[in-house]
């Protein structure tokens, strides 16, 4: 493939700079530089904290960037096809119909898509007033896509707009109803969407994460089975029914063997977390961020039995919470990260006693590194010195970080 040069400056081709670059070569540039752009456009959908509308806009202006590409010649029509069918981003209904009516008609096309990103609130709201029947057309064209593509490993379902947000929730179900999600799907995530029914009675058999954020669900802990899901994260969800003890069913709670790391940031009962605990002993990352499970001791007795765990965080430590005299930590456990959010300033107050605690259980400990205790403490508190240096004369590794505002 020849390659010509512009002058700086000029907007007429030099002759003389007439380059000649072997096809392969010129290919594995456009697929890298074309890749690239999608994984920087596309990092939200790992961690959800990351999640920016810029981050939509951006993955929408990459595709047209490779549409462009797809019309210099056959071979950048191969490679750019690839990158333009491999992530769609569904923001409307005639882009919805566009995307499954072109798949339809090439079904060669299908293995090529590896995830989907879908703007609920656009093809709802766009919805209103229509007839029923445009409903189930556009509930059977997302089915479609997440059936027929084979290769199909991620969908993410979000609202770019916070007025969106519960209240969209809380109306109808979502058109990624849950039995289209039961195949071949190894990653899903939820950003401030519908009202998921993910009850056990569904079977997620590839499924590997598990996001939900700031969503409205039936029931917070209600997984499904999936038996080879290892991470679910939950974070800022609202739940419509207020049934907490249903949690304790064993058939709501489903079976996930291969869980290994469970982050709930939410306010969580005492009796739920600790029936959460007891439910999977096989944790290795447990994350409690929220308020009641400092206020109440009990759920915390339990972490002695997590005999793998080797991360822990736990919410807020005030005043006013529980005594921790005597929380056991697992002997394999490697890190403990805690958020202080008030003046520890009593020798019996939460933070001395979990340190002494932590200390203790540190002793008995049979690593031959001590675990390292992170503290997130609000800047507003002031942490006695005395105390922290109490501790780091007893071997054990102290990182004091600030709370973000």
């Amino acid at each position: 493939m020849k390659c010509r040069v512009l002058q700086p400056g000029s907007t007429t081709i030099a002759p003389n700079l007439e380059l000649d670059i072997p096809p392969e070569i010129s290919l594995h540039i456009l697929r890298i530089l074309s890749f690239s752009n999608y994984c920087n456009t596309l990092g939200f959908k790992r961690k959800s904290d990351e999640f920016s509308i810029d981050s939509i806009r951006n993955l929408i202006k990459a595709q047209q960037d490779v549409y462009r590409c797809t019309l210099v010649c056959r071979d950048w029509y191969e490679v750019g096809l690839e990158l333009l069918y491999m992530c769609p981003c569904i923001t409307s209904i005639p882009q919805l119909q566009s995307y499954a009516s072109t798949l339809q008609k090439k079904p060669d096309f299908l293995p090529l898509v590896k995830s989907v990103v879908v703007e609920e609130a656009h093809i709802k709201y766009s919805l209103d007033g229509l007839e029923l029947r445009h409903h189930n057309l556009i509930r059977e064209k997302i089915a479609f896509i997440l059936t027929a593509c084979s290769s199909l490993t991620e969908v993410v379902v979000f609202v770019t707009e916070e007025r969106y947000g519960y209240p969209l929730a809380r109306e109808a179900p979502t058109f990624l109803a849950t039995p289209y999600i039961t195949s071949h799907l190894q990653r899903v995530h939820f950003f401030g969407s519908g009202a998921y029914d993910l009850a056990p009675h569904h079977t997620f058999l590839a499924l590997e994460v598990l996001v939900i954020s700031t969503c409205v669900v039936d029931y917070p802990f209600a997984f499904p089975n999936a038996p080879n899901l290892h991470t679910i994260q939950i974070v800022k969800t609202f739940c419509q029914r207020r049934v907490m003890h249903e949690v304790q069913d064993p058939s709501v709670i489903g079976d996930c063997p291969s869980l290994r790391t469970l982050e709930l940031y939410l306010n969580t009962p005492s009796n739920v977390m600790e029936f959460l605990v007891l439910k999977r002993p096989q944790l290795e990352r447990l994350h409690l961020i929220g308020h009641a499970e400092t206020r109440h001791f009990r759920a915390w007795s339990v972490t002695n039995v997590l005999d793998k765990l080797c991360h822990l965080v736990i919410g807020t430590m005030t005043d006013g919470a529980h005594p921790v005299q005597d929380w056991i930590f697992p002997s394999t456990l490697e890190d403990l990260t805690c958020f202080v959010n008030a003046p520890p300033s009593t020798v019996n107050g939460p933070l001395h006693c979990l340190l002494r605690t932590f200390q203790l259980n540190a002793e008995k400990s049979s690593r031959q590194t001590p675990p390292r205790l992170i503290l997130y403490i609000d800047p507003r508190s002031t942490v006695h010195e005395w105390i922290l240096d109490q501790i780091r004369d007893l071997g054990v590794t102290i990182e004091r970080r600030e709370t973000r505002e």
